[in-house]
């Protein structure tokens, strides 16, 4: 493909934007601007007005009565819901109905279905269905599947005796047989209490229409509820089917088993649309969209003076060092980190948060155009960054807010020189205002974040085949998922039917460390019973991994050589601590992993200064392997064995971005190889599981990034080196 057709095609990533007559905002379709244009019911909006409420957020505009105890820290335990008015003239179908005379309770049934509820039959049948949704398989090939299965069935005592070996380990009952998807919905719907209801809709998707709503066309776009034809008279021209929440969580909450399964919050977390924001704003030479320049009285633009001007060529080595930083990401980052540089399509609300939370301080920020740029985009980027901390005190919370005002009152300041488009201030500028508010009142945005419905959603939008009733398709495939959740809910399908399983996990598969407050385990595969005075470890002398393990034993307890310990040990090659499995050079060598780098690590070492005072420094390293070692005294450790990074610094835009050197100065002037140098450091150590991101213009220099953690502001202070091992 030509450049210029590169060009083209990466000019039309940018869609049509529809901005309101009566304020600065912009939409991404005509409906979601009706939609907008309805709150202002016919009143004017001035630019006086514009500008106060752009000040208002700019101020901040803390609220005067604002009693919470601000010495108190806000965590995801520790806060209180506002009461809530309901409005309780609008009616909702639900699974029970309440007479005027009864209370508003009723008791959910959650016995209805149990492990004799089906045959076993009828269990295959329900978990190959649940396969054929889970692996989105055609209705045609799922057909074929389910005939082939019945033969088999049919034919069991035939292929038995013909091949000696038995293909099915389990007996059905006489004349059962596999059914088909319709049929196990059937059966599923006369088992279950979980149905959908329907509802009466606009054909143009304006308004939902209630149980007691009469109203004959609808009241926003005029398009009639119901069918023209006379024959049809009653039969409504849209219709959706809804699934009850209430219902789904009272049944849910009814059974003690699924009761369990609700006690916990999700970790996922979403303030991505400022990312894309970001993206816009910094991409205008590759988008060719003109809408954040300053537009002269002349209708010329002011494209000289913008303030996020990146060239063009810039941005494409940003997007080819994300490109080669992929396989450096452990995937405890939830983004993919494709070069959105290149193509947009397909990408998620997490990746832009990943953009936003590693991309943007590391690769974007060198190359904006001054000091004054940086600071103010940095300070974006870290108090996004705080709003998905799990614990938040008051101080945190004040310099969130601290952040979001300077960065705030940099863009109005642009307006005001007339170097950036007043339409800067989009809706989700205005929803950073607000999120220190709604930390104070609900606790922090990871409790209870819906971003992992941006996972379904997208599920669903690839089972939805219809391409004429798209919206009844997707009623009814919520339905099918809900009822078919439910059932795996309240039995186990798999272990009923005896499914056959990949050999388990079991207590030969990992170890403990007894009385070992951190709850670390070392997991398979093992090295059993290495002897470091002769073996090779991994590629390693015995002898040097006993010369580092002795060396970690003076640095941290000041044992001598000859109180050393047992010399044999047990090599790992995963660790799992604090939620989080870390890998090895070990595990990838056996398992072939290169797509991801879960084997780098941040650690901090602790050493004795000229003053004797215990201080500690941080280093990133790769691990080559965990083990087990019994010191002198009997009590077992935990242990890495590590290749510490050659150079250890900070970027030269900001202090709190880490930076590291696979390979020495020394090394890449003078031509020669060094040796690695190999160290031992407790598991405990082990403070982050890191990524490196390539650095522009060395390929053997890489920023480091953690997830969802900030790094101290200045990182230059506490940098480690050799000596200190």
């Amino acid at each position: 493909m030509s450049s210029s057709n590169v060009s083209q095609q990466r000019d039309r990533i940018s869609t049509q934007q529809y901005q309101c007559d009566q304020c600065v905002l912009f939409f991404d379709n005509y409906q979601k601007l009706q939609n907008h244009k309805r709150i202002h019911r016919g009143d004017s909006a001035t630019m006086t007005e514009i500008d106060q409420s752009i000040l208002d957020d700019v101020d901040m505009y803390h609220d005067e009565n604002d009693t919470s105890n601000e010495d108190e820290s806000v965590s995801n335990s520790e806060y209180t819901m506002e009461s809530m008015e309901l409005d309780n003239t609008i009616s909702y179908k639900c699974a029970c109905n309440f007479e005027d005379s009864e209370g508003e309770a009723h008791i959910y049934d959650s016995s209805q279905i149990s492990t004799n509820t089906f045959t076993k039959a009828e269990l295959m049948s329900i978990h190959l269905s649940q396969l054929m949704l889970q692996h989105r398989i055609a209705r045609a090939a799922y057909r074929d599947i389910v005939q082939f299965i019945n033969t088999v069935i049919r034919d069991h005592d035939d292929i038995m005796m013909d091949h000696y070996h038995v293909v099915i380990s389990f007996f059905l009952e006489p004349g059962a047989k596999i059914s088909h998807g319709k049929t196990v919905d059937a059966l599923l719907k006369s088992k279950s209490s979980v149905k959908g209801h329907e509802y009466d809709v606009c054909s143009s998707s304006c308004r939902l229409y209630g149980i007691n709503d009469n109203q004959e066309s609808c009241v926003d776009c005029g398009k009639p509820r119901y069918k023209t034809d006379p024959d049809q008279s009653q039969t409504p021209a849209a219709s959706m089917k809804l699934m009850s929440v209430g219902d789904m969580l009272s049944q849910m909450l009814a059974d003690p088993a699924t009761r369990e399964l609700l006690c916990y919050r999700a970790n996922q977390e979403s303030v991505a649309g400022i990312g894309k924001l970001v993206y816009d704003l910094i991409t205008v030479t590759l988008t060719k969209e003109t809408k954040f320049y300053y537009t002269h009285p002349d209708n010329t633009l002011n494209t000289t003076e913008y303030p996020f001007h990146i060239p063009r060529a810039d941005l494409v080595t940003i997007g080819n060092c994300i490109t080669s930083s992929r396989k450096y990401i452990p995937t405890s980052f939830q983004g993919s980190f494709d070069n959105v540089f290149a193509k947009i399509d397909g990408t998620r609300a997490v990746d832009w948060l990943d953009f936003l939370l590693y991309l943007v301080p590391t690769l974007v920020m060198p190359y904006l155009p001054n000091r004054a740029v940086k600071t103010a985009l940095l300070s974006l980027v870290k108090g996004c960054a705080l709003t998905l901390q799990w614990m938040l005190t008051s101080e945190l919370l004040d310099e969130m807010e601290s952040y979001f005002k300077y960065w705030h009152s940099f863009l109005y300041q642009q307006v005001q020189n007339n170097t950036l488009s007043r339409s800067v201030f989009r809706p989700v500028q205005h929803y950073l205002v607000r999120i220190p508010y709604i930390i104070k009142q609900q606790g922090p945005l990871r409790c209870y974040s819906t971003c992992s419905m941006e996972r379904v959603i997208g599920d669903f939008s690839k089972l939805i085949k219809s391409k004429s009733k798209g919206g009844q398709n997707a009623s009814f495939l919520v339905e099918r998922f809900a009822i078919h959740n439910y059932t795996s809910m309240a039995i186990s399908i798999c272990d009923e039917i005896n499914l056959i399983w990949p050999k388990p996990y079991g207590r030969e598969s990992y170890m403990d460390l007894p009385n070992d407050p951190s709850s670390a385990q070392l997991w398979e595969p093992f090295h059993q019973f290495v002897n470091l005075n002769d073996d090779l470890v991994e590629g390693v002398g015995g002898p040097s991994v006993k010369e580092a393990l002795l060396k970690y034993y003076r640095r941290t307890t000041g044992l001598t050589g000859h109180e050393f310990g047992d010399s044999v040990v047990v090599v790992a090659a995963r660790l799992w601590m604090d939620s989080t499995v870390y890998s090895s050079c070990m595990y990838r060598r056996k398992k072939n992993e290169t797509s991801h780098g879960n084997h780098y690590v941040m650690f901090t070492c602790p050493y004795r200064n000229n003053r004797n005072v215990i201080v500690h420094s941080w280093l990133v390293s790769t691990v080559q392997f965990y083990f087990q070692h019994v010191d002198f005294y009997g009590f077992p450790h935990f242990l890495a064995f590590v290749e510490v990074m050659k150079e250890h610094d900070v970027a030269g835009h900001d202090s709190s971005v880490p930076i590291v050197k696979q390979r020495s100065q020394s090394t890449r002037t003078l031509g020669h190889q060094t040796q690695p140098t190999y160290t031992v450091i407790s598991v405990n150590d082990i403070c982050h599981q890191v990524g490196l991101v390539q650095y522009p213009p060395n390929g053997n220099q890489f920023y480091v990034i953690a997830p969802y953690y900030i790094f101290n502001n200045n990182m230059r202070i506490t940098k480690g080196n050799f000596s200190i091992l």
